[in-house]
């Protein structure tokens, strides 16, 4: 995650040791224009910390901007934080809820609580931390990675309508979804089977062109996302298709 600084408009000149050269940014940038630039360098940190808060426009950098500052961490990149939005602005005509397997402290919840529209926001954690773990694929213990209290998280989405928020384990808590259809599930479990049950549950109810994305997928430290995805769209039509940063998206045939 990066952090907001004002600082100059500009971008700083690319090292001597790059081969690829940073495009030419106006002062004034838009948010696609630092979206193209920052893959361009491939350090959007550094980008962003060049250019002006007030210089930027779009709604998104407002959003991440607010989320970042205002709330506390995120266990999202910006760019990972910018794919899920931009997916959720394009499900709308797509018919099926949008759900979330791994709430942590509810950041990118309340992203998609913000462009969701008038679509049913299901919310999937333990909130006491990785419910399973399978210790031949990944370094985690059951326990970790907790993030806030169900409370805490009913808390600071209460300011949004249709969000359903069911704790405990997952799948028994999606029984009350069994007969729903999905537009955009975001998968953040972190571990093998975790990521396996939410594929598990989540593919067959997907609506044509529905979109599931995971999380982690590219990420070192937990190389049971990528085993489970791997693994569940071998013999499927989709192609899973990774993106910056550790994301992997898939579009339901």
């Amino acid at each position: 995650m990066f952090g907001w600084k004002k600082r100059g408009t500009h971008l700083p000149a690319p090292a001597a040791s790059k081969d690829v050269k940073i495009p030419e940014v106006a002062a004034q940038v838009t948010g696609a224009e630092m979206y193209r630039a920052s893959y361009a360098d491939l350090t959007l940190g550094a980008f962003i910390e060049s250019c002006s808060v007030a210089s930027v426009e779009e709604p998104f950098f407002s959003l991440f901007k607010d989320i970042n500052l205002n709330d506390g961490s995120i266990a999202m990149s910006f760019r990972e934080m910018w794919n899920l939005y931009r997916l959720a602005q394009k499900i709308g005509g797509i018919a099926g809820d949008v759900a979330e397997l791994g709430v942590y402290n509810g950041r990118s919840a309340k992203l998609l609580c913000r462009v969701k529209g008038h679509k049913t926001l299901h919310l999937f954690d333990t909130f006491s931390g990785l419910p399973q773990v399978s210790p031949d694929i990944e370094d985690f213990e059951v326990g970790q990675i907790r993030g806030d209290t169900y409370d805490q998280v009913k808390g600071y989405l209460s300011e949004f309508s249709e969000v359903e928020i069911h704790p405990g384990m997952f799948p028994d808590t999606a029984n009350p979804c069994k007969d729903k259809v999905f537009s955009l599930v975001n998968l953040d479990a972190d571990t093998y089977l975790s990521t396996r049950d939410g594929l598990e549950f989540f593919y067959p109810r997907m609506s044509q062109s529905g979109v599931i994305l995971a999380h982690d997928y590219r990420s070192p430290h937990c190389p049971g996302v990528r085993k489970a995805v791997d693994e569940f769209f071998a013999d499927k039509p989709e192609l899973p298709v990774e993106l910056w940063d550790t994301q992997v998206v898939i579009v339901k045939h």
